[in-house]
């Protein structure tokens, strides 16, 4: 059996183009109300700040993509921690 190619894979996977409207420039953020929001303002219990950035690579190259290679800021590579350590 051969491998399906990826577009057969999403052949009937949900499609979102479209869906607000020609003009939309900001997609699923649709679903960013107003009520949505202060229901996150009312989860806050402290006001720690961390990065949400996850390292996509290892400094030797990315076993599945060789060629990628994590960004760097400096001498200093980006490894998910917060800059403000």
């Amino acid at each position: 059996m051969a491998a399906k190619s990826f577009t057969e894979l999403l052949k009937d996977a949900p499609k979102n183009w479209g869906r607000w409207g020609a003009e939309d420039e900001i997609g699923a953020l649709n679903f960013l109300t107003s009520v949505e929001v202060l229901r996150g303002v009312r989860a806050v219990r402290q006001g720690k700040v961390f990065t949400l950035g996850a390292p996509v690579a290892w400094p030797g190259g990315d076993p599945i993509y060789p060629g990628r290679a994590p960004q760097s800021c400096g001498r200093r590579w980006f490894t998910g921690e917060s800059h403000r350590n």
